[in-house]
């Protein structure tokens, strides 16, 4: 099943841009760790809180990190978003201070990285 998501700006034509299948599940998912937990109140507990909760996180607390996203895309996303996703938390390689969230289908090999402390993040890219 392909999963679509649709973005707040247009394309080439000056369409509104519609990302499919990874663009478009990995979106979703980095709107769920984005999410402040407590933003709707139908459902307060939604939400990994990335900047509020783990932005200076200890290099120690990045495999309860891990488990938090896991979980929250189990309970909040459908299945065909994150099931075939693989998700990684680490500290990067380059920059000691930098933590990486490694966002991976399995089948396409189509990867995407978030880095915690240094990417600042558009209105219209989510």
């Amino acid at each position: 099943m392909a999963v679509k998501e649709y973005f707040l700006k247009t394309n080439s034509k000056n369409q509104p841009y519609v990302a499919e299948d990874f663009e478009a599940r990995s979106t979703l998912l980095i709107r769920l760790i984005l999410l402040d937990p407590g933003t709707y109140q139908t459902h307060p507990l939604m939400g990994v809180g990335l900047v509020s909760r783990w932005r200076y996180t200890d290099i120690d607390r990045l495999s309860e990190l891990k488990s938090e996203i896991i979980k929250q895309a189990r309970e909040y996303l459908p299945i065909e978003v994150y099931s075939d996703l693989s998700i990684d938390v680490r500290q990067s390689s380059t920059d000691p201070i930098l933590i990486n969230i490694i966002i991976a289908d399995t089948e396409t090999k189509e990867s995407r990285v978030i880095n915690i402390n240094k990417d600042t993040w558009e209105l219209s890219d989510l």
